[in-house]
């Protein structure tokens, strides 16, 4: 079961997409679930839902609240801001850590394209906070956004929880080459990570909604290990 709340951050009203499993009383493990850049849509709902089908809750952030509705994502995600993304990252843990039907030691973070990027800022933002991350084709993680500072690739030390990472053989950004290099800083960082390439598959392969880049069976099959790495990691069942 999912609804739409509002919660304000920093003066603005954010809507926040939370989703509950339909059965049981919990305290259920939960995830922050960062969108793509197309914000909250059927993927990310669809994400949400197949979530909440195996016993985890959800809270999704919409980080173009400080926006106005008629400006296209295509140019609101322009005008993004790292410093205001954590805002709306810590917004929705808060939410999540205020709900009786969630545990507030088994919160992970997951996001696609630019919630690939903007997961990993959740996860050196707040690394306290999360006990498991899952990243997909997260692009330009080596800049920071909207403000100068230190890029998320450059914080990542602060990761101290198990990370899972998937991403495109075809892709151009992240290109094979700066996966390869995120994985190897977190070696180097000794985190504990899993990353997975896909043949024939180019940037944003899960998104059914896009069929110029929805890519399957790889799609299906990097979901399976997703949820097969989330089960492990915030103990689904315990």
């Amino acid at each position: 079961m999912h609804r739409f709340t509002a919660i304000n951050v920093g003066g603005s009203s954010m809507p926040l997409l939370v989703t509950h499993p339909d059965e049981g009383a919990g305290p259920f493990p939960a995830i922050v679930l960062m969108p793509h850049r197309t914000g909250i849509d059927v993927f990310t709902q669809d994400r949400a839902e197949r979530l909440a089908a195996i016993g985890i809750v959800s809270a999704a952030p919409d980080v173009y609240h400080r926006h106005a509705l008629e400006v296209p994502t295509s140019e609101a995600k322009d005008h993004l801001v790292d410093s205001e993304i954590e805002a709306d990252i810590g917004a929705a843990l808060g939410v999540l850590r205020a709900d009786k039907r969630v545990d507030p030691a088994r919160i992970g973070i997951l996001g696609h394209c630019q919630g690939g990027r903007t997961g990993l800022l959740g996860m050196v933002a707040y690394a306290d906070s999360f006990c498991a991350g899952a990243i997909y084709y997260s692009g330009n993680v080596f800049k920071r956004m909207g403000e100068p500072g230190p890029a998320p690739f450059d914080r990542m030390a602060v990761i101290k929880f198990p990370v899972a990472g998937f991403f495109g053989k075809e892709d151009k950004n992240p290109s094979p080459d700066d996966v390869s290099k995120i994985d190897a800083e977190m070696t180097r960082l000794g985190i504990s990570h899993e990353f997975h390439s896909f043949d024939g598959a180019g940037h944003a392969f899960q998104d059914f909604t896009d069929p110029r880049r929805g890519c399957e069976p790889q799609g299906a099959q990097a979901w399976e290990m997703t949820l097969e790495f989330l089960k492990r990691e915030l103990r689904l069942g315990a």
